[in-house]
Parts: C-alpha cells; sequence; structure tokens
C-alpha cells in the first residue's frame, strides 16, 4: 500500500491552498530569476535544450497558477508561452543553429515585458499572502486518510504535485507522489493504485513514455488514469486516448472538477472490475480474473524467486447433490465451500470458480507441501461439517473434494503448470476421490490433436474448443485424410465421427488400432447409434461422445484423455 500522507487533523481546504500559495509563489520568484538569466544570453549561448527549458518553465507557470487562485499570473503566461510556441511545431526540429538562434533572440524580445509584469504580479501576491519573497512556504499538509482508495499523482512541478496531493489526502485518499517516469514506475511495481494523474510535459521523459512502460504490463494496465495537460490541443487528447487514457483534464483546472471526476473513475472502475472479475453466484474471483493472476504472480515469482503453489479442486459427486436436492441445493454448496475456502485461506492467497464445481487456488509463498496440508485440513473440515443448510427442509448437506496440488517451478508456463494441476485433480479422482494429490512439474510434453469430422461448423468449434489443451490441433475432413495423418504423424489424442464420407471413423479407429497407434481415441456417435458404441468400445476406443454433446463435456473428455496419457 503506498504512504499515507500523515498530517495535522485541524487544516481545511483553504488553509491547504493558501499554504500551497505561499509554497508556489516563493518558487515562481525562483523561475523568474531563472527565467530571466536563459532569457537574457547572447545568441552564440544558446542551444535547443535552451529553447526548450524556457518553453517548459513558462508552461508550468500557465498550467499550476490558474489551479492555485493567482488567475492574472496565469493569463500572463498564456500570453508569454505564445511567443514560444514556434518551439513546439515539428519544423523547429529542423531548425538551424543560426535559425533558432534567431528566433530565439526575437521570442526574447517581444516578452521582455511580460517578464517585468510577471515580476509586478508576484510583488502583489507576497503582499497578500503576508510573506517576505525569500521566505519559506509553510508546510501545507491536511489530515489522514481512511479510505481504501489510494492515488498516485505524477507531476514534476512539485508545488502543483504536494497541492494535489494534500487536496486528494483531505478528500479522504491514500496518496503517493512520483516527480518522474522512472519514479512512478519504481512506485507501481511496489504499490497498489486504484488511479493515476499523469502530467504530459515532464523532464526528461515526457508522460506519453509511460503509457509505452505500462500497456503491456498486466500488473498495472488496467488503473484509471486521468491525464493532466497544459495544452488543449485536439490531436494530443487523441493520441491519449487511443493510449488508454480514461480522462484528459486541461489545466488550468478547477480543483472540485479534478475532484469529481476521480470520485467518477475510482467508483465506476471498482463497480466495472467486480462485475467483469467476480463470479455472481460465489463472489470469487472468477476464471478472467484468476488467468490474469497467474500471470502475474508468475512473473513475480521469476523476479522475487520464492515457493508458488497452484490448487485445483472439484466437489466430488456434485451432479447427485443437484439430483437429489435440486439446484438451489447445489447453489447453497456451491456458495457454502467458497465461504469456508476464503476463511481457511491466508489474504494473500487467490480463489477462483474456475468453472461448474470446480475451483482453483493459488498460494504464494507456499510450497507444495505446505498447500497440501493446508488441503488436508479443509478437506477433513468438509468430511466433518455439512456445507450447508437447507432452509426450508432443515437438511444438511455433507461432500467431500478432490484436490490436485502443484508447485512452479522456473520456465514453465501457465498451461503446462495447470496441466499438471489437472493430472494431479484426475488422479485424486480415479483413485477414489475425498483425497488431495501431490504433483511434481516434468518437463513440458508437446500435445498433439487430430479432430476428423466432415461437418465443417462442428469441425471448427471442435479445434477452438480443445486447442487450449494441446500446442497442435489439426483438422481432417474425412476419414480417408485422418487415417493418413494417422499413418504419417503421431497424435496423443484422435477425436473421431463415427459416420464419415469415403471412411467412417470406426473403420479408422480398426484400422489405426491394427497399425497400433498409440492415440487415445474419442469416438463421437449419433444419438440413435448405440450399436456404433457398442462397437466402438470393442475396437479399443478410449471414450464417447453422443451427439448433440455438450463443449463442457467434450473438454472435460479430452482434459482425461490427456491426462491418462502421462501415467
Amino acid at each position: 500500500m503506498p504512504h499515507t500522507r500523515s498530517n495535522p487533523s485541524n487544516l481545511n481546504s483553504d488553509e491547504v491552498l493558501r499554504s500551497s500559495q505561499k509554497q508556489y509563489v516563493s518558487e515562481l520568484q525562483e523561475r523568474l530569476r531563472v527565467l530571466t538569466e536563459i532569457t537574457g544570453l547572447s545568441a552564440e549561448e544558446v542551444g535547443r535544450e535552451t529553447v526548450a527549458r524556457i518553453y517548459r518553465m513558462i508552461h508550468s507557470i500557465k498550467g499550476s497558477a490558474p489551479i492555485l487562485g493567482f488567475n492574472r499570473i496565469g493569463e500572463l503566461a498564456m500570453l508569454w508561452i505564445q511567443e514560444w510556441q514556434w518551439t513546439q511545431q515539428e519544423e523547429a526540429a529542423s531548425f538551424t543553429l543560426p535559425e533558432l538562434r534567431n528566433d530565439y533572440m526575437k521570442s526574447a524580445a517581444a516578452t521582455e515585458p511580460y517578464m517585468h509584469q510577471m515580476e509586478l504580479e508576484l510583488e502583489q501576491c507576497f503582499a497578500e499572502l503576508g510573506t517576505g519573497g525569500s521566505g519559506e512556504a509553510d508546510a501545507a499538509v491536511p489530515s489522514g486518510s481512511t479510505s481504501e482508495s489510494s492515488i498516485l499523482i505524477i507531476e514534476d512541478d512539485h508545488v502543483l504535485r504536494h497541492y494535489l496531493a494534500n487536496r486528494l489526502s483531505l478528500d479522504g485518499y491514500h496518496v503517493d507522489e512520483a516527480s518522474n517516469v522512472d519514479e512512478a514506475i519504481a512506485k507501481l511495481r511496489v504499490n497498489v493504485y486504484h488511479l493515476i494523474t499523469l502530467d504530459l510535459m515532464m523532464y526528461p521523459q515526457s508522460g506519453y513514455r509511460l503509457f509505452e512502460l505500462i500497456k503491456d504490463d498486466l500488473t498495472i494496465r488496467w488503473i484509471p488514469m486521468i491525464v493532466l495537460s497544459g495544452c488543449n490541443d485536439i490531436s494530443d487528447k487523441i493520441r491519449c486516448f487511443n493510449m488508454g487514457a480514461d480522462d484528459y483534464v486541461v489545466k488550468p483546472f478547477q480543483y472540485d472538477e479534478l475532484s469529481a471526476r476521480v470520485r467518477r473513475l475510482i467508483h465506476r472502475h471498482k463497480e466495472y472490475k467486480h462485475l467483469a472479475f467476480h463470479d455472481p453466484l460465489t463472489g470469487l474471483y472468477n476464471r478472467r480474473y484468476m488467468d490474469q493472476q497467474l500471470q502475474i504472480e508468475l512473473d513475480r515469482a521469476m523476479r522475487y524467486p520464492a515457493p508458488l503453489t497452484l490448487v485445483v479442486l472439484d466437489i466430488d459427486h456434485f451432479k447427485t447433490v443437484n439430483d437429489s436436492f435440486g439446484h438451489q441445493a447445489g447453489d447453497r454448496v456451491l456458495q457454502g465451500l467458497s465461504k469456508l475456502l476464503t476463511s481457511k485461506l491466508r489474504r494473500t492467497d487467490f480463489v477462483a470458480r474456475w468453472g461448474g464445481e470446480e475451483f482453483v487456488l493459488l498460494l504464494p509463498g507456499a510450497s507444495d507441501t505446505e498447500a497440501a496440508a493446508i488441503m488436508q485440513t479443509i478437506s477433513q473440515h468438509v468430511r466433518e461439517n455439512p456445507i450447508a443448510v437447507m432452509e426450508n427442509t432443515g437438511s444438511k448437506l455433507f461432500i467431500t473434494f478432490s484436490a490436485g496440488v502443484v508447485q512452479w517451478k522456473k520456465n514453465t508456463s501457465v498451461s503446462d503448470w495447470m496441466r499438471h494441476a489437472d493430472f494431479a485433480l484426475y488422479k485424486a479422482k480415479r483413485t477414489g476421490r475425498n483425497r488431495v494429490v501431490k504433483s511434481t512439474l516434468r518437463k513440458p510434453r508437446t500435445v498433439r490433436i487430430l479432430v476428423a469430422e466432415d461437418d465443417r461448423v462442428l469441425r471448427r468449434i471442435i479445434v477452438e474448443s480443445v486447442s487450449q489443451y494441446a500446442e497442435q490441433v489439426t483438422e481432417a475432413k474425412d476419414g480417408a485424410e485422418a487415417l493418413r495423418l494417422l499413418q504419417q504423424e503421431s497424435f496423443d489424442i484422435c477425436i473421431l465421427d463415427c459416420l464419415m464420407p469415403q471412411l467412417g471413423g470406426l473403420e479408422v479407429l480398426a484400422q489405426a488400432k491394427q497399425a497400433k497407434k498409440s492415440a487415445k481415441f474419442l469416438v463421437v456417435t449419433g444419438n440413435e447409434s448405440e450399436a456404433n458404441t457398442k462397437k466402438a468400445a470393442s475396437l479399443g476406443a478410449d471414450e464417447y461422445l453422443v451427439k448433440p454433446f455438450d463443449i463442457e463435456e467434450l473438454k472435460q473428455k479430452v482434459k482425461s484423455l490427456i491426462n491418462s496419457s502421462w501415467r
């Protein structure tokens, strides 16, 4: 969690503003001194960085001053910066040094009156605020925060940055600050934030650099971002939105407007995140979230080596619960087990409903031995206590579950890791259920599947459904092509339709078995072909599916065949 600004509780927003104003005018005095110095250089002393620095400084004054209530200074800065706007045009990059110096001299002369007026305004500000030009600004610190929402402010103008941080802290947020892109990235790597505010014009790297760094990082790419920019150009806005910004606020802005945008974005993001990443029945994370979290934790384990263990859990005979007591009872069982898992695991662990009666648990920092012991304890609790009680009948519902436990090893992909966990789960099922099985990751194996189906649409559906379990899926549009492929290549699984042109699936199965092909065969028959099912069994088929079939049933049978081929 980012650092929470710890501040005296007696400061209100007006006092924060006044304290920030005192700090700002003190800083502005120094900025004007530097601007006077660099706009008074001789032509021979001027380089490209000189004019870039002038523009950045005036641009910062233009954006920050009105936010802190110095509207006249902001107006002067607006006039001032127009004389230096040529430095931002594309053709300026191709100027020769003499051309650049010539334009510099013209702009320096044209803006000399603005410098004088700015100094007069500054003297007036000192008088109104009751502070001397060389005085130290009061420490601006508002009250502490109790909110769960955390914000990172990325802004190189430290007066404006502190002001925004203090005001947002008063609004109840945890606030952290970064003055440049590198500092921001370092904080984003170790802290959790619910929103980022980003200044585009920073030095030495612009805010655009942050977009490039976070777009491929799953840990931070989902954080809402508000761009704070002194540029009101439509092309900049479009570019930011295309790169992933959620909002774009032009400096100068009213703090109340920014506060409302921050509040709306955080609230909306939390709602969307909950809907997108949580299972509505159990309240657990869903498969979409866990897919993302698996990769995040794996990446973290590679950077900071530590044990990381995956558990796949499946309720035993769950269909019997639905058949005997109804689907409402099944829902109560799922909810009861979800609540139990959440209560028994650590806050750092992740629990997701993977689908149906299957759950996936991710335990960072736990070895497979430790994870297996935890699951054994939970399993014993489940055996000895009802998981749910039906309100209308008072019936107590008891269940057991099977679980597979696998610890991650270096250079293992998420798909191979999950496949081994599935294997351990199916081993627990095959050896009697109601048990926890620990498995060790072995060298990844390439799984190849052949899908033989003459219906093009159905063939594509099957291919897309099973592709997540194999590194290669090959299609055959008829039996003859399937047999040729089986004879020429090696497959782990062959999904065969019984009725195909040129050569039926049963004939393909017979010839493949005669040739001693090692593939596992899943035969698909029509709902009227019980005789075909019996014949397929006699020929050595390993699994069967009857049309019309459920895609989840197909996936489960394919997973079972893959796991059995590893025994």
